[in-house]
Formats: structure tokens, sequence, C-alpha cells
């Protein structure tokens, strides 16, 4: 939407290109750690990205300024923002899942998916629902383990349907 194309490296480095010139903009350095994921927040110019450090950085794409929001304790590894851009959500390797309002960087809600047969649970990939009120969770023990896709309720973390099970 503001013509600006934006990669993550693997040694934290975010880098704004022009769209249409493909010209180097600027660049920021986010960590020395590669990036997990990235999110444009739409109809805005913020991006959101993802870490081993278990923060999530807002990063406003005109300017090449942030902020980092902090909550989680692990790496996280999954991050969607809602089709309306209201609600960012981040999920990491220990299970943990954050809401967060994308205006204002208030933290709404925490919760953890539990374990389903192992010690832990990672969070692999989340989506939120055109409506804003559904979180569809990839989980699972670990990268070799099967994996569960449930629907949990975006702010409570309560388990709606688990609907399927990928070996």
């Amino acid at each position: 939407d503001v013509g600006r194309v934006v990669a993550g490296s693997p040694t934290g480095r975010l880098s704004w290109f022009d769209e249409a010139t493909g010209e180097l903009l600027f660049q920021a350095q986010q960590s020395v750690l590669r990036f997990r994921a990235m999110s444009m927040r739409p109809n805005t110019r913020e991006l959101f990205a993802v870490n081993f450090h278990g923060n999530v950085s807002v990063w406003d794409a005109e300017r090449g300024d942030g902020t980092v929001l902090t909550g989680h304790e692990h790496w996280i590894n999954a991050l969607a923002v809602s089709p309306g851009g209201g609600t960012l959500v981040s999920g990491d390797w220990a299970g943990s899942i954050r809401v967060w309002d994308a205006e204002t960087g208030d933290q709404l809600a925490a919760y953890s998916v539990p374990p389903s047969g192992y010690e832990y649970t990672t969070i692999t990939d989340l989506d939120v629902s055109d409506d804003g009120a559904r979180l569809a969770v990839v989980h699972g023990g670990g990268w070799t383990t099967p994996h569960h896709v449930e629907i949990r309720d975006l702010r409570t973390g309560t388990l709606l349907e688990r609907v399927a099970t990928i070996d």
C-alpha cells in the first residue's frame, strides 16, 4: 500500500526498497539473529517482525523507526495480523500465544496451548478469522511429531474445535 518492499536478513537487518524502482531506501538493524516471521499491518505503513529474542518489533515502513513489544519468554515462531489490522497475534516454541492491540501495542490476552502428549508444544502457524473473533492455531511437540490444527477463541484461548491432526 505504501510502495515499499521489506526484506529481512539472516543477520537481523531490515531493508526497505522502493517497489517501483527497486532502490534501497534505508536499512535498520533489529538484532543479530535471523527473523522468524514478518507481516505488514493492512492499510498502514507498519511492519511487524519477530526473531529469536521473543520480542515483536513494530516498524514504520516510511521512516524506518520502530518500537518493541515484550511478553514472550521464548522464541517466537508465528505471527498473524487480523484482516482489519487492529489485532496482532504471536506464538512461540513453548506454546504461548499473545494477543496485542496493533494500534497501541497493549497486550490484550496471553494464554498457552497445552501439550498434546509431549512435554511441550510449539506454535508453528497462526491465522485470525475475518471477523477477528477466532484464531486458527497449528501446533505440535516438535518438527517431526504430529501437529494439530485447532480453532480457538482469540481473546480467551478456549478450544472451539480440533480441525485436524497432521502426521
